[in-house]
């Protein structure tokens, strides 16, 4: 059986929900140009930060453990950098690095 994919979107929540949806789904569709299309299943996880400093850190600690991503920058409302999102993962160790994000969560706990 095929190792599963995983690729990972991480927004900011300093937007309101909407925006956060659109953004995050602004990022995959990027990833999913950049990276190609599988014939795999291929799951995808929302993950949060809080403002654009956060997203810019993440983006560091993605690049010093090899882990590919594209980022996307909103045109529209003066917000630019919103999410990224990463090539599909498989490896146990990179998919780790993304453990110290926080789920994006709408729900009630």
């Amino acid at each position: 059986m095929p190792e599963e994919l995983y690729t990972y979107v991480i927004v900011r929540t300093d937007m309101p929900k909407i925006h956060q949806a659109v953004q995050a789904g602004h990022a995959a569709q990027e990833a999913a140009k950049r990276f190609g299309k599988t014939p795999r299943i291929n799951n995808l996880i929302y993950l949060q930060v809080p403002d654009k400093e956060s997203l810019v850190a993440a983006m560091g600690n993605l690049g010093m453990n090899e882990i590919d991503f594209v980022p996307f920058y909103e045109p529209d409302y003066n917000r630019g950098l919103t999410a990224i999102a990463t090539d599909y993962l498989t490896n146990r160790k990179q998919r780790d690095v993304l453990k110290s994000y926080q789920m994006l969560w709408y729900g009630e706990e």
